[in-house]
């Protein structure tokens, strides 16, 4: 899947594997990492420095076990098979944040040359093969609908908030007055012109950014 640290895996040394605007993702020894803000910097600063970045401080799923050979995953997703409960699912549980890792790698893109990761045969692999539980898909496609409901109720009351007339404006316009009697003056029989404006679309809430 990615390139081994030379002659094979190099105790203490630090791959970059992308370096993005947002995320960092490194490969130290046999385990993968991304990073942001305020540890992305701190940890570029120390692989300058030839120092080995500290494993803390990486972005969920933390650290995750790199599977690098189609061998490698053929026999894993063999053991996820297997589990059928899910309160004993280690390898499904790790499983859900490898490809969580791959899917976060593979939407970033550089930061100089705003190129997407390259897909290799192995990461196809990983991808094409990886097939969870039952139990594992209802609560993924449940959280998915928990998302978009949510969203879609975001959306609702903004779209009403902003359709809604106010209650100065929804009355209708005062009759016009009548004719005044002679010892009267035509300044206390003007009619008020200040009528209160309609709530502007810069007060109206941004709908959030669809992932």
């Amino acid at each position: 899947m990615f390139p081994l640290l030379g002659w094979g895996e190099i105790p203490n040394r630090v791959n970059v594997l992308l370096d993005s605007t947002k995320y960092l993702h490194v490969q130290f020894n046999n385990c993968l990492y991304q990073f942001e803000d305020p540890h992305r910097e701190n940890v570029l600063r120390n692989i300058r420095r030839g120092i080995a970045p500290p494993i803390t401080g990486a972005i969920w799923p933390g650290a995750v076990r790199l599977l690098n050979t189609t061998t490698e995953l053929d026999e894993f997703y063999a053991r996820v098979a297997k589990e059928s409960e899910e309160s004993d699912s280690p390898n499904t549980r790790f499983g859900q944040k490898f490809i969580a890792w791959l899917n976060r790698y593979m939407a970033d893109t550089d930061h100089r040359t705003r190129a997407k990761p390259l897909k290799n045969s192995v990461m196809s692999h990983a991808f094409k093969h990886w097939h969870p539980p039952a139990w594992a898909s209802a609560r993924g496609k449940s959280k998915r609908e928990g998302y978009k409901q949510a969203k879609q109720a975001e959306r609702g009351n903004g779209h009403t908030e902003g359709e809604q007339p106010s209650e100065a404006t929804s009355q209708p316009p005062p009759p016009a007055p009548e004719a005044a009697p002679p010892s009267v003056t035509l300044s206390s029989l003007t009619p008020a012109t200040e009528v209160a404006q309609p709530a502007t679309s810069s007060s109206l809430p941004h709908a959030p950014e669809v992932a």
